[in-house]
């Protein structure tokens, strides 16, 4: 019942991004369309809040992403947003996907997603800045911080990219599968890398009344690694065989 938005009831939208070197991460809390355009800021908040004054001098950023959802390597308002990005912060920025069927590989999932939902197991998520302050209250023993943010902007759905506009972009791709890795902005940068992990996941749904809570999942429903078929039905969200249950 959880899985369809009551006009009554408020929704979010998560994003994370997590840094592996620093063991840090950030949380955009979208409240509209799930969009190129908002993955794209939400990396840009990261870095505005979290990343630039970890890493003053970096003049490169290598993002590893899934290969779908907004931030696929399909998806030609996402190589546009991140040229825009690249040419803002005037740093060249590497994108590597995971191939199609692996997001399981994304360490997102199981160093920062997962402590996130057993920190909210059973808690009923009955605003959206309990849904940031739980998220932004999540550590662990290894010393994860995660900090989160409301995101309020409008982010329209079906903007397209015409073929003129995407031969403008400065995309340059890898040898290697140029499909999955490429790199918008200015190449040859000899300067380390801030590697950055990125994920999006489903709508939350927040009530936007006390009196009505979001349903929590038991813990065995969140592991990372549980098999999709052990998951109770008509509960879980799967986007790309990634858990973002709620």
């Amino acid at each position: 019942m959880d899985q369809f938005i009551d006009p009554e009831l408020g929704k979010v939208a998560p994003y994370g991004v997590y840094d592996l070197t620093a063991n840090a991460g950030w949380v955009n809390v979208g409240i509209d369309h799930d969009t190129a355009e908002f993955a794209v800021e939400s990396i840009r908040r990261w870095w505005r809040e979290m990343g630039e004054a970890v890493y003053p001098n970096a003049c490169r950023l290598l993002i590893t992403a899934d290969c779908g959802g907004s931030n696929g390597h399909r998806v030609r308002l996402w190589r546009r947003e991140l040229q825009k990005l690249s040419d803002e912060l005037r740093m060249t920025v590497q994108v590597c996907h995971f191939p199609p069927g692996t997001s399981k590989w994304n360490r997102i999932e199981h160093r920062m997603f997962c402590h996130i939902t057993a920190n909210w197991r059973g808690r009923p998520l009955s605003s959206r800045q309990v849904v940031v302050n739980l998220i932004g209250s999540t550590t662990t023993r290894e010393g994860l911080r995660v900090k989160a943010g409301i995101d309020e902007n409008a982010y329209a759905k079906g903007i397209k990219v015409t073929d003129e506009e995407l031969a403008t972009l400065a995309i340059e791709r890898d040898a290697f599968h140029g499909e999955w890795n490429y790199r918008p902005g200015a190449s040859g940068s000899a300067c380390p890398a801030v590697i950055v992990q990125v994920i999006i996941s489903r709508f939350l749904k927040v009530p936007k009344s006390p009196t009505v809570h979001a349903v929590s999942l038991p813990h065995h429903s969140r592991l990372p690694f549980l098999p999709l078929e052990k998951r109770r039905p008509g509960f879980a969200v799967v986007v790309e065989k990634q858990a973002a249950v709620f």
